[in-house]
């Protein structure tokens, strides 16, 4: 709840909520699942204003086949994803983020969770600072850094490029994360082909002046273990 309400006092714009249902591993958790899906349909009702919408499995699906179902609600060129566990931090100028990716050079702009970029990760980045497209590609350009990494952590993207993703990568018998499967394709895709390799998704981090944390993280998952994933591909 904490999360979605980070979201909704940064944007007025419709609200997906995706409800994955209750793996086999977790049905002795049934019941508080249920009651934070009460909790949850309450809140998008009395704080979305018609603009929140929770989407509710009845099966377990995972993140990725909850993630194309929604998709296919999507009515704008722009999707910000927010795991239930990240809520957003600070001034994160969203417009000025959009443009950047109508723009067409990105096609995906993360927000950080660090205050930094962090020494293990930055082998992953192209640029070693922020930089800008200037003031010729955009009114109010914002800094970025190109990045190899995928990271689940919240996210603006082009709508129609997480449709290509979803559909490329996930077949619908999958039961995965997204981040799972997505990590390795980018970075094999850079270690095969270099610069062609990122320009194959456009990545990039925003990557403001000082502090660069724009969402934190309250570990939902806590100390349950992650359970294995099953990848699976149409046909």
């Amino acid at each position: 709840i904490h999360t979605l309400l980070s979201v909704r006092s940064r944007t007025q714009g419709e609200v997906i909520v995706m409800a994955d249902g209750v793996r086999a591993e977790q049905e002795h958790l049934r019941d508080e699942y249920e009651r934070f899906l009460a909790e949850l349909v309450w809140t998008c009702a009395h704080h979305g204003s018609g603009t929140m919408t929770p989407l509710v499995f009845d099966h377990h699906a995972h993140q990725a086949n909850t993630t194309r179902r929604a998709l296919e609600l999507v009515r704008t060129p722009l999707v910000l994803f927010v795991e239930h566990d990240t809520p957003l931090v600070g001034e994160i100028p969203l417009d000025d983020l959009g443009a950047l990716v109508r723009s067409g050079f990105a096609n995906l702009v993360r927000l950080h969770h660090e205050t930094h970029v962090l020494e293990p990760h930055q082998h992953l980045m192209l640029d070693q600072a922020p930089r800008t497209l200037g003031h010729m590609a955009m009114e109010n350009p914002v800094p970025f850094m190109r990045t190899v990494q995928w990271s689940q952590r919240p996210h603006l993207a082009a709508t129609g490029f997480y449709r290509h993703i979803i559909g490329s990568y996930f077949g619908t018998q999958s039961r995965t994360m997204i981040e799972d499967v997505m990590h390795g394709v980018v970075q094999e895709a850079w270690n095969l082909h270099g610069l062609a390799g990122w320009e194959a998704f456009r990545l990039v981090m925003y990557a403001p002046p000082g502090d660069m944390q724009r969402s934190t993280h309250l570990d939902g998952r806590g100390d349950d273990p992650k359970f294995a994933m099953q990848y699976a591909y149409d046909g």
